[in-house]
């Protein structure tokens, strides 16, 4: 599904998302699979998008906790007023 662009049996050019109904394509394919084909690939789409954010979700919070664990982890650092150096 490469060609976004389909050939009906006459020799037009239609896009993939805008076949009228009635028309035979070319290659023997129906309107109906094509348009199936379209909402697998817009499905596709919307899981790998979820699975994206999911990904940076996890990894902001990994960054965080890491973040927090370093602050936690530093030395500490007594401040004196400079009167009281000795």
């Amino acid at each position: 599904m490469s060609n976004r662009n389909v050939t009906d049996t006459q020799g037009r050019v239609w896009r993939r998302c805008a076949i009228p109904d009635g028309v035979t394509l070319a290659n023997g394919e129906t309107k109906e699979r094509i348009e199936e084909e379209l909402r697998k690939k817009k499905q596709r789409a919307k899981e790998q998008e979820c699975r994206a954010k999911e990904k940076a979700k996890r990894k902001a919070k990994i960054q965080r906790e890491k973040a927090r664990k370093e602050w936690e982890e530093r030395p500490q650092i007594i401040y004196t007023p400079m009167g009281n150096k000795r």
